[in-house]
Formats: structure tokens, C-alpha cells, sequence
């Protein structure tokens, strides 16, 4: 039978052992939390410098506008001649067979 001393023995060591096992999961916490924090940093700084949802929508409405505008010139500057054009369809279809545009699937 085991007397105190030995309980008290065992007790100190067990005491020692959960100590050490302690210490190694707290340093292994710290790894995966500096892990995780150097991902987040990498993260944060490709965001900084990818443009925002305001400059995006501000760069197309700029060239959309153009567009528009530049659409508006060509239609004034051929108004007279724009009555005379094929349907739609007639002149998708010519541009396709000539190669200045792709059939769409």
C-alpha cells in the first residue's frame, strides 16, 4: 500500500508534468495565433491596395459616359443616313460572316 509520501510524491510530479504539458499548449496556442495573425496581416494589406467599390463604380460610370456620349456624336453626326441602315439582326449578321464579331454559343 502506498503511504502519504509517496502520494505526495506522485501528487508533485503529476503537479510537475501537467505544469510542462501547460506551458508547451500555451506556447503552441501562441504559434497558431501568430499563424493566424501574419495571414490576416497578408490579408489586410492585398485589400489596402485593391480599389474600392466607390472607384470602381466611379471608373465605369466615367466609361459609360464616354460611351454614351461618343454613341450620341456618331448618331448626329449620321442622322441622316441611319434610316437607311438593315435591321439589327442583318447587320449582327454580316459583321459575324465578315469576322468583326464572334457568334455568341
Amino acid at each position: 500500500m502506498l503511504e502519504e509520501k509517496d502520494l505526495q510524491a506522485i501528487g508533485v510530479l503529476l503537479s510537475k508534468q501537467l505544469k510542462e504539458q501547460s506551458e508547451q499548449f500555451d506556447e503552441k496556442i501562441a504559434e497558431v495565433l501568430n499563424a493566424v495573425n501574419e495571414g490576416f496581416s497578408e490579408v489586410h494589406e492585398e485589400l489596402t491596395i485593391r480599389p474600392t467599390k466607390d472607384e470602381m463604380f466611379s471608373w465605369a460610370d466615367r466609361r459609360i459616359t464616354d460611351l454614351e456620349i461618343g454613341k450620341e456624336r456618331h448618331d448626329y453626326l449620321h442622322i441622316d443616313e441611319l434610316d437607311k441602315l438593315p435591321a439589327p439582326q442583318e447587320i449582327n449578321r454580316v459583321l459575324i460572316e465578315r469576322g468583326f464579331k464572334q457568334k455568341l454559343a
